[in-house]
C-alpha cells in the first residue's frame, strides 16, 4: 500500500502537460490508379515513423493540437506484360497538423490529421534473364486521415497507447521511364512505347496501426 501511495504522489507531482510524441508502426495503402495497377496488383506496405509536438494553444477543453512530422516507407512487387517482374519502393516525408480530442480521463482519444510532403518513388523492371531497368522521381503528396487510439498507460507525464488510422493519400503523378544501367547487351527487350512507364500515381486509401509514446 505504501508503494502505491508513493507512485501516486510521484505521478501527481509530475508535470501534467506532455509536449512530445514518438510514433512507430506499419501502414498499408491500396493502389487503385490505372498507372499503379499496370505495375502491381498488390498494395503498398511498410513501416512508418513519426514525431509530434503539442502546440500550446487551448481552443476548447480536451482538444489538443499537435504539429506532426512523418516518415514512411512503402514496398510493392508485381508483374508487367506477363514477362517482367516489377518492384516499387516509396519513401515519403511529410509534416502537418493533428487535432486530438480526449475522452474518459484521456484513456481514449479521437483524432484528425492533415499533412503535406514529398515522396520519392523508385521503380525497377527485370526480365526473365535478370536484365534490369529502373527510374526514380520525386513528387508532392498530401494526406487526410481520421484515427482512434487507446492509452492503457496514461500517467501525468507519460502516456503509451495504440492508434488506428484510416485515411487517403493523394500523390502528384510522377513521370518515369525505365532505363537500363548495364551495357547495351543488357537492355530490356521492350518496344519504344512500352519503355516509358508514363506518370505513376501511388495515391489511394490507407490504414495504419502504430504505437504512440507521449512524454
Amino acid at each position: 500500500m505504501r508503494a502505491i501511495i508513493i507512485l501516486a504522489l510521484l505521478a501527481r507531482a509530475a508535470h501534467a502537460d506532455v509536449h512530445h510524441e514518438a510514433v512507430f508502426g506499419s501502414h498499408i495503402r491500396a493502389l487503385h490508379t490505372s498507372s499503379a495497377n499496370a505495375l502491381t496488383d498488390d498494395s503498398l506496405a511498410g513501416p512508418v515513423f513519426g514525431y509530434a509536438y503539442r502546440i500550446p494553444l487551448q481552443i476548447v477543453p480536451k482538444l489538443e493540437l499537435w504539429g506532426t512530422a512523418n516518415m514512411l516507407f512503402g514496398f510493392g512487387d508485381g508483374e508487367m506484360f506477363q514477362t517482367l517482374s516489377t518492384n516499387i519502393d516509396a519513401f515519403q516525408l511529410s509534416g502537418g497538423l493533428r487535432a486530438r480530442y480526449l475522452f474518459w480521463r484521456g484513456l481514449v482519444a479521437a483524432s484528425a490529421r492533415v499533412d503535406l510532403g514529398a515522396q520519392r518513388i523508385a521503380v525497377t523492371l527485370a526480365d526473365l534473364e535478370d536484365h534490369t531497368a529502373s527510374d526514380t522521381g520525386w513528387g508532392a503528396t498530401s494526406t487526410a486521415a481520421l484515427g482512434v487510439e487507446v492509452n492503457p498507460l496514461a500517467l501525468r507525464a507519460l502516456s503509451v497507447g495504440l492508434r488506428a488510422e484510416l485515411g487517403y493519400v493523394a500523390n502528384q503523378a510522377i513521370g518515369l521511364t525505365a532505363k537500363s544501367k548495364g551495357a547495351p547487351e543488357d537492355t530490356l527487350e521492350l518496344d519504344r512505347m512500352a519503355a516509358s512507364l508514363g506518370h505513376l500515381d501511388l495515391g489511394g486509401r490507407y490504414f495504419s496501426f502504430t504505437v504512440t509514446a507521449r512524454f
